[in-house]
């Protein structure tokens, strides 16, 4: 009974010590949606904290937008194309999800 005892532990020794420290971001999903002349995006993902989460509107970096995971803006002219990246990074790299958003000036789907 101890030898067995005594494997089982040094065995899940083992597997805890080649367990990786953290793991790496991996997905950045960027899904939008508009109404009402508005729209909102959201970015959900899989980084480990402390992260930093940066957006882009039809390609300029919009620092005001600085680590939100969701952002909205008024003044979508119905008819119109915002295109979104959001740019997540921690401690093992960073990710960049894209997006996009047809301007809807209509109710909310």
């Amino acid at each position: 009974m101890r030898r067995t005892l005594t494997a089982l532990l040094l065995s899940a020794g083992a597997v805890l010590a080649s367990a990786p420290a953290a793991s790496a971001v991996t997905s950045v999903d960027v899904q939008c949606e508009s109404g009402g002349n508005q729209f909102y995006c959201f970015a959900y993902h899989d980084a480990v904290a402390p992260y930093t989460v940066k957006w882009y509107l039809n390609g300029s970096y919009v620092a005001s937008l600085d680590n939100r995971t969701f952002t909205g803006r008024r003044g979508c002219s119905g008819g119109r194309t915002v295109s979104v990246q959001a740019v997540v990074a921690d401690a093992t790299g960073s990710v960049t999800g894209t997006g996009g958003v047809y301007c809807n000036s209509g109710p909310w789907p």
